[in-house]
């Protein structure tokens, strides 16, 4: 299958993206732009977002004016450390090179620190046992040679050494941001994994593999005083990533369908469902993503073991004394065999056949609107169809994420308790009690909706993404 975008290996960088660069650089002049003719970014100014950039670009390593070194510093990590990245380059108001890369002899730094459930003598009957519930397929047999994505643990190769998952999304809305907006030259590197890349302090950003110690610092073939930005749609405090928004804000944005992925998600109109013929239940569909393999561990497993458990208790159920509305309907529709690696924990994988609870139906997102509560559960990471349930006329009840290092969104600075979403504890013990609360706060939770809907509006719309990636270009040029 041909690819839309090319992926360069490590043998094709010099030829590929270094001599490209080089000869963009030696013609490398200030284009006479006219400011009255292009708006600036000024939407997100005065807002916690802004100064986030900017405190992230503030970091030492990001200061240094050594284009070039920090440029190839960078291009080093990516492909020895983390395997993969895109290349952007942006010149003369227009994407000039957008060049994702993957290196196919990747070998990770923590394969030495891997331990795998202790129900298994041995790796073979770990992954043999994993092959049996899920996947007859072949798997790389060097765990040196796997990758991680945040608590994920990659051992199959994809078509064409790397998915590229997104790319072609994110391509194009830099391309219309250039387009739109007075945008300055600069140049930066994507992360389309689901977790950041860059530590702040320069230390393993592989938290998870190093058990009950502190991550190590780099290693000294990677390791530099000068890197050069990396944006990421999943960003978190402990990490430089400088956040962007995510494939699905795009998507949802621009209602357009991109090759590659072709996921029709976002292109149909929503229907504006009225209020009060909403069902007044807390729903949730997905997949049983997450670092836990067990209800105890994971917030979606533990949800879907909720709405189960209290389909029997006469207080959450529809026979309920408030309003004879069930409480909650939660369920996963997929088990998701990701190999998931917790701090402390040993690789492990999710054993469908113990699991207290059973998959659910599946509901489109455009069917999912008929419930006045909707429950945001993240996953492996934050969960990108956050933007989606802004403009859905529900209730967000956001959980709190379990862990001490948050994934977030590019926009989560904009957001506040009660004024436009429902908080809920990480652990889910104050749930019954939060839904008891919109069962009886109607017109509160209308307000909160609107206070939402205005909020995707004015920051998350199509033009306002476009602004903020204007707004990331030009800080980053600016640094």
């Amino acid at each position: 299958m041909r690819q839309v975008i090319s992926i360069l290996t490590e043998q094709q960088i010099d030829k590929y993206l270094l001599n490209p660069r080089r000869d963009l650089l030696k013609l490398a002049v200030r284009c006479d732009i006219h400011p009255t003719m292009r708006p600036s970014s000024r939407l997100f100014e005065q807002t916690p977002i802004a100064e986030n950039l900017r405190r992230r670009l503030r970091l030492p390593f990001f200061m240094r004016r050594s284009e070039c070194d920090a440029m190839e510093n960078t291009l080093r990590y990516l492909l020895h450390h983390m395997r993969c990245g895109v290349y952007v380059r942006i010149q003369c108001n227009r994407l000039a090179m957008f060049v994702p890369f993957v290196n196919t002899e990747y070998r990770n730094p923590w394969s030495s620190q891997l331990k795998w459930d202790p129900r298994f003598r041995t790796l073979d009957e770990y992954l043999d046992e994993w092959q049996r519930l899920y996947h007859k397929i072949d798997i790389i047999g060097d765990p040196s040679r796997w990758w991680a994505n945040g608590n994920l643990v990659c051992n199959v190769v994809p078509p064409g050494f790397w998915n590229g998952h997104g790319t072609v999304a994110l391509r194009d809305m830099l391309v219309e941001t250039c387009a739109r907006f007075d945008v300055d030259d600069c140049e930066f590197f994507v992360n389309v994994r689901d977790h950041p890349q860059l530590k702040a302090d320069l230390t393993d950003p592989f938290d998870a593999f190093w058990g009950s110690c502190p991550p190590p610092a780099l290693p000294d073939e990677v390791r530099r005083d000068s890197y050069c930005p990396i944006v990421s749609s999943f960003v978190a405090d402990d990490f430089a990533d400088l956040p962007f928004p995510s494939v699905d804000d795009w998507e949802l944005a621009s209602r357009k369908v991109f090759p590659g992925d072709c996921r029709d998600l976002y292109t149909r109109v929503i229907p504006d469902v009225p209020w009060n013929e909403r069902v007044s239940t807390a729903f949730f569909r997905g997949s049983a993503t997450g670092a836990g393999v067990t209800a105890a561990t994971n917030q979606r497993l533990q949800a879907a073991l909720l709405s189960k458990q209290w389909t029997m208790d006469d207080r959450y159920n529809g026979r309920n004394p408030i309003d004879g509305v069930a409480f909650l309907d939660a369920g996963v529709t997929s088990w998701n065999p990701r190999h998931k690696k917790m701090p402390g924990s040993p690789l492990q994988f999710l054993d469908r056949e113990s699991i207290e609870v059973a998959l659910a139906n599946r509901v489109h997102m455009r069917d999912q609107i008929r419930f006045k509560y909707q429950l945001y559960i993240a996953g492996h990471c934050a969960a990108a169809r956050y933007s989606f349930l802004m403009q859905s006329g529900s209730v967000i009840m956001r959980c709190a994420s379990p862990s001490r290092n948050e994934s977030s969104l590019w926009f989560f600075p904009l957001l506040e308790p009660w004024v436009d979403h429902v908080p809920v504890a990480a652990d889910l013990s104050d749930l019954a009690e939060r839904i008891a609360w919109c069962k009886q706060h109607d017109l509160e939770c209308e307000r909160i909706v609107e206070n939402c809907r205005r909020l995707y509006d004015r920051f998350i719309s199509r033009n306002a993404l476009m602004e903020y990636c204007c707004l990331v270009i030009n800080t980053i040029a600016q640094r």
